[in-house]
């Protein structure tokens, strides 16, 4: 069996805009492989060991990704006679994007791959797959990309408010698929496809709203709820589903909210004693029974009772009614809760 060696383009894993839109992917674009400088074509492996071919043209996916590409360069130490590759791209509609002629090969045996040694493959796993997030220190749109607004995505037909353009399809299915809760304008149909259908329903998909909030994580990440967030300050999900939502940036606290406390209070009441007024003779009691005897005590005298206390009633304003209440105090005002923050803008892969 023949040991084949194999070279790569640069052009590998990149994604294609459109020139006449680069806001949107080369979706169904045909790349087309040839012997440098001609139009014969040349075949592209999936693999490095060139056992899986890939058609010639390559219909680019919904990403305009072009996949990994690699070209035999040697067969059994016999090289090749290219060192490099011409590459043509068209849109789905056949419009012209690219011609290169003559596309370096990385990896060719005896050619240093153009001045260095052979790149290694690009890892899959390093480039953003449809869903993931992205911080950008910058504002606006993002070619691949979306703001995590609250606004819609859909199909160039649906009218979507962020993006309407035939690359949101593997977003928009991702996203329906992910979360149950997000919002299809005019209700969600039997499955993703139907509601994408750019030549039936074409409906458009609330994406998730980030703006103003931060980002924390879900409580059951390993699978097991850890009871850091409770599920009394999410509305309406709990904090072990995808897309709950708490906080606010302001807050006014309710009675039950404040720290048991006392409210120091001081009351004056010293004692005193009431005047009695005698007239001359001898101070009776009730059924004509002396009180005291023998008391003589001068006409117009006075003479006060033995010192006595009272009680005394509490209001919260002087000159008011009596309410047993101390005076009001505070404002009322909320309270702030935003922590410590910094502005960008988070976007969500295609």
């Amino acid at each position: 069996m023949p040991v084949f060696v194999t070279g790569t383009t640069q052009l590998s894993y990149t994604q294609q805009f459109l020139r006449q839109d680069p806001t949107k992917y080369a979706v169904g674009g045909q790349l087309t492989s040839y012997l440098p400088g001609t139009t014969t074509p040349l075949t592209a492996f999936r693999d490095p060991s060139a056992q899986l071919p890939h058609p010639n043209p390559i219909t680019l996916g919904s990403d305009g990704r072009i996949p990994a590409m690699y070209f035999i360069t040697a067969i059994d130490d016999v090289l090749q006679p290219y060192t490099s590759v011409r590459l043509r791209l068209v849109d789905a509609n056949g419009v012209l994007q690219w011609d290169f002629p003559d596309v370096l090969l990385y990896g060719v045996p005896g050619t240093g791959g153009g001045g260095g040694p052979a790149p290694s493959p690009v890892d899959p796993n390093a480039i953003p797959l449809t869903g993931d997030m992205m911080a950008r220190y910058g504002i606006g749109v993002r070619p691949g990309w979306v703001r995590a607004n609250g606004l819609t995505i859909g199909s160039l037909t649906s009218g979507a408010t962020e993006l309407a353009s035939a690359s949101c399809s593997a977003l928009f299915q991702y996203l329906w698929n992910t979360d149950a809760n997000l919002v299809v304008v005019g209700g969600r149909g039997p499955n993703a496809a139907a509601d994408w259908n750019e030549g039936g329903s074409s409906k458009q998909l609330v994406l998730p709203d980030w703006s103003g909030r931060a980002m924390a994580f879900l409580d059951n990440m390993s699978g097991t709820a850890r009871g850091v967030l409770s599920t009394q300050v999410f509305t309406g999900l709990p904090p072990t589903t995808l897309g709950a939502q708490a906080g606010a940036e302001r807050h006014q606290l309710a009675i039950n909210e404040i720290p048991v406390h006392d409210h120091a209070a001081f009351v004056d009441e010293p004692s005193h004693s009431h005047e009695v007024r005698f007239s001359t003779g001898q101070a009776q009691g009730g059924s004509g029974q002396f009180l005291v005897a023998s008391i003589t005590i001068a006409a117009g005298s006075i003479y006060n009772t033995a010192a006595k206390l009272i009680g005394l009633a509490v209001k919260s304003v002087s000159g008011g009614a009596v309410d047993n209440k101390t005076a009001a105090i505070g404002g009322g005002q909320v309270h702030l809760n935003t922590q410590p923050t910094k502005l960008a803008t988070l976007y969500i892969r295609l």
